[in-house]
């Protein structure tokens, strides 16, 4: 599936899940985040709000932050939005960094 393709399918979405053992930036997550849709992931993404962040093994407490996160939307969303594009941003500030030396 083409990369635009995905992003029309994502936006269709209510929620996503990707709670992971050991990804520090979720590609996928960040698919989410930038079709405005509420997402759960493991501890590790960066640009994930923190209340919608659940341990991979916790399953019980995955139910509730997937409920939290459907009912605060309206502001978690656009906060995942702000803390991706500052992900982001650093992330580009430190190639040009590595770059110039």
């Amino acid at each position: 599936m083409s990369h635009d393709r995905f992003l029309r399918l994502v936006s269709q979405m209510d929620l996503g899940m990707q709670v992971s053992f050991s990804e520090t930036y979720n590609i996928v997550s960040a698919d989410f985040v930038w079709c405005g849709v509420p997402i759960v992931s493991s501890p590790d993404v960066p640009f994930v709000n923190p209340f919608c962040r659940v341990h991979p093994g916790d399953s019980s407490r995955a139910l509730r932050v997937m409920g939290r996160a459907m009912r605060l939307k309206s502001l978690l969303c656009p906060l995942n939005s702000w803390m991706l594009g500052r992900c982001n941003s650093r992330a580009l500030h430190e190639w040009e960094s590595t770059l110039d030396s």
